[in-house]
C-alpha cells in the first residue's frame, strides 16, 4: 500500500499474509531498506515460496525500481480472475485474442465472495513481540488485513482448471511491462482497466519492429504485415504517430479510472 502512484515514491507498507490466516505489516515508512535487508528480500525474491497478489504492476515496480527487489513466483489473481470469466482455452493455433477489461478488487469481492469474503476481528500491532499504538486508523487496518486474506479465498474459488503454471507467465508477462520501462510514459496509458492480449497469449512468436513504436505506451508493435520482411530493420526509418490497439481504447474511454484498488 502507498499514497502516491509514482515508482519514485517508497511504498508506506507492505502486507503479507498466510494461509493459515496471519498477516504481518511492515511499515516500510519507517523502517526503509532495513526491512528488505533483514529477510523481506530473500522472501520475496524467493523461487520457492509462491505469492499471491492482486493487479501488481505498480507496486512491484516501486518494489524494483526504488527498493532494487525483483518480486518472483507470483500469481497475479487479477489475470486469473480474466482466465476464470473467460473461460479460456488458449492454444497455438490462437492468433487473435480481445483486449480483456480488468475487474477491481472490489467487485472481485462482490462477484465472488459475497457472503463468504472474510471479515476481519480486532486487529492488534506488536513490535519485537510488544503490542505497540501504531498511528493507523483502525478501521483502516482492519480493511487492510481483510483484502490480504480475500485474496486467498478469490485464489481457491478462482483456480479451479486453471493452468497454474501458465498463470505464473502470464503474472510475470505483466508485471515486466512495467517494471522493465526505463521511463515511464504518462500515468494513463500505464495504469488502465485494460490488458493487453499478449499477456494471455501462449504463441509469442509475433514479430517486432523496433521502428514501430506506439507513442502514448512507447510499446514496440507488431510488424506491419505488408512490409517486406527481408528488409533489415535497422536502417529504416521510424514511424512516427503510431497508437496501439489499448492506448486508442484508453483515450475512448474517458475518463479513465485505475484498475485494481
Amino acid at each position: 500500500y502507498r499514497h502516491c502512484l509514482t515508482r519514485t515514491a517508497p511504498l508506506d507498507f507492505i502486507l503479507i499474509g498466510t494461509e493459515e490466516g496471519e498477516v504481518f505489516l511492515f511499515d516500510i515508512g519507517v523502517l526503509g531498506d532495513q526491512a528488505f535487508q533483514q529477510g523481506l528480500r530473500r522472501l520475496l525474491e524467493s523461487s520457492h515460496v509462491k505469492k499471491l497478489v492482486f493487479n501488481c504492476p505498480d507496486t512491484l515496480d516501486t518494489l524494483n525500481n526504488k527498493h532494487g527487489v525483483w518480486l518472483r513466483n507470483f500469481f497475479d489473481i487479477q489475470i486469473l480472475e480474466v482466465m476464470h470469466r473467460q473461460s479460456l482455452t488458449i492454444t497455438d493455433e490462437d492468433v487473435s485474442l480481445p483486449i480483456q477489461r480488468v475487474q477491481e478488487f472490489r467487485s472481485c469481492i462482490r462477484s465472488y465472495l459475497a457472503d463468504d469474503a472474510i471479515t476481519s476481528g480486532p486487529v492488534e500491532i506488536y513490535s519485537n513481540g510488544t503490542q505497540v499504538d501504531r498511528q493507523i486508523p483502525g478501521r483502516m487496518l482492519k480493511q487492510w488485513v481483510t483484502d490480504t486474506l480475500n485474496i486467498f479465498s478469490l485464489f481457491q474459488v478462482l483456480k479451479e482448471d486453471i493452468d497454474l503454471e501458465f498463470l505464473s507467465v502470464a503474472s510475470e508477462r505483466l508485471a515486466n511491462q512495467r517494471r522493465t520501462y526505463e521511463n515511464l510514459p504518462s500515468n494513463r496509458y500505464v495504469n488502465h482497466p485494460f490488458l493487453s492480449p499478449d499477456v494471455l497469449a501462449h504463441d509469442q512468436y509475433a514479430s517486432y519492429d523496433v521502428n514501430r513504436i506506439c507513442e502514448c505506451c512507447q510499446k514496440i508493435l507488431p510488424s506491419d504485415a505488408d512490409e517486406n520482411r527481408q528488409e533489415d530493420v535497422e536502417t529504416q526509418p521510424e514511424v512516427e504517430g503510431l497508437k496501439c490497439d489499448i492506448c486508442k481504447l484508453v483515450d475512448r474511454d474517458a475518463p479513465v479510472g485505475l484498475s485494481g484498488r
